[in-house]
């Protein structure tokens, strides 16, 4: 069973007619157009840190660590990457193991405690890639 959205879209669409004879969607058709319009929720488990703007180079700092849930690991970006507390830092992720696009929810992000995190995060902002 669809969400109280993909029912009212099932309706509308079945509703429709056309021509002379009054003709209707058939249900298989109906459920092809429904298909263009949904966008599955992001799996975590094809979630993954493709490509950052920075890296720093001790061993708990790598790209893979930007998807940890334990606070023992993190990405952080390289030294010098920050001069005078000035930059754009980013981390690129791919949300999906076949390139589709997925639906984004919720977005936790954890800031590691001094000495290795940073004194603050001034903005956040999240990108999308352009369509191919």
């Amino acid at each position: 069973s669809g969400c109280s959205s993909e029912v009212i879209l099932t309706r509308l669409l079945e509703a429709l007619e056309w021509g002379d004879a009054a003709q209707a969607l058939q249900p298989e058709l109906v459920s092809h157009i429904l298909s263009f319009l949904a966008v599955r929720r992001v799996d975590h488990e094809d979630v993954k840190a493709v490509c950052a703007s920075s890296l720093d180079v001790g061993p708990l700092c790598s790209l893979p660590f930007a998807l940890e849930q334990t606070c023992s690991n993190w990405w952080i970006s390289g030294e010098g990457s920050m001069p005078r507390g000035v930059g754009a830092e980013w981390i690129a992720f791919a949300l999906s193991a076949d390139g589709q696009p997925r639906r984004v929810e919720r977005i936790d992000m954890r800031i590691p405690p001094l000495p290795s995190g940073p004194l603050s995060v001034r903005n956040f902002h999240l990108e999308t890639a352009a369509a191919a």
